[in-house]
């Protein structure tokens, strides 16, 4: 499999919410390789893409790593994320996503491989929706 498929993933996981289309900025980003903050992580089986992470470093800051995105279902793709992101200099790994629904296999899957919150701001993204803070050490 390839990116493409990859970003195909992502918008069929995505698609029909209000975060589609920045997810797939974010993918065009890792496409090109010409930036840190973006890069894609997926895993495979069966030639087929099952889960994605989209990562990188936080601009400006030393050592400070980000989960933009996360979709599918492989609980290997948290570990996955984050030894590209210790790779690239990263000391921790944050994810900033709205607590919604959309989002929460990735939160659990997150929160199962040691995100712990840190922090939430309420409705951040809209009346009901917060914003929520997750970190892991790495």
């Amino acid at each position: 499999m390839s990116l493409q498929g990859a970003r195909e993933l992502v918008a069929s996981a995505l698609g029909g919410t209000p975060y589609v289309a920045r997810a797939l900025e974010l993918m065009d980003v890792a496409a090109h390789g010409a930036s840190d903050e973006a890069v894609a992580v997926w895993t495979e089986r069966d030639d087929a893409v099952h889960a994605v992470a989209l990562v990188g470093l936080v601009s400006g800051a030393v050592g400070a790593g980000r989960v933009h995105l996360m979709v599918g279902h492989d609980p290997h793709i948290v570990d996955r994320a984050c030894d590209v992101l210790r790779a690239m200099g990263a000391r921790f790994a944050m994810a900033e996503w709205p607590d919604d629904a959309t989002f929460a296999p990735a939160v659990e899957m997150l929160r199962t491989a040691g995100f712990r919150e840190v922090g939430r701001i309420p409705d951040f993204y809209r009346a009901g929706t917060a914003q929520v803070f997750l970190r892991r050490d790495l």
